[in-house]
C-alpha cells in the first residue's frame, strides 16, 4: 500500500496510513542497522590490520568483528522470520519476496 492509497479524497489520512508509516520506519531502521554493522566490520578490520602482532589489539579487533557478524546473523534471522510470517499469513500467496511469480511483468 502506498501513501496515496490510504488517503480519503487525497486529503484525509486514515488508520491504513499507519501501515505505511510503520513500514517506512522499519525500512529506515534496517538501513541504519546495516550501516552500523558495516562500520563495525570496517573498524574491526582496520584494528586487526593495524594491530602489528599485539595480542591485546588483535583480541579487541576479533571481538569487534565477532559482534558485528553476530549482529548480522541476528538481523538476517529476524528479517527472514518476518518475511516468512508475512508470506504465510498476510500477503498474497502468489508473491514471494515482492516478486510476482504468476505475472513477472507486473511485479511491485
Amino acid at each position: 500500500m502506498s501513501w496515496d492509497q490510504c488517503l480519503i479524497n487525497n486529503q484525509i489520512p486514515t488508520l491504513a496510513c499507519l501501515e505505511v508509516i510503520i513500514g517506512k520506519l522499519v525500512s529506515l531502521s534496517s538501513w541504519l542497522f546495516l550501516t552500523a554493522l558495516f562500520v563495525m566490520i570496517v573498524i574491526g578490520a582496520y584494528k586487526y590490520l593495524t594491530a602489528f602482532g599485539s595480542e591485546d589489539k588483535m583480541s579487541q579487533a576479533r571481538s569487534t568483528l565477532k559482534f558485528a557478524f553476530i549482529g548480522l546473523i541476528i538481523y538476517l534471522g529476524a528479517f527472514l522470520i518476518i518475511r516468512i510470517i508475512g508470506y504465510l499469513f498476510l500477503e498474497n500467496p502468489e508473491t514471494l519476496w515482492n516478486i510476482n511469480l504468476i505475472n513477472p511483468q507486473t511485479s511491485e
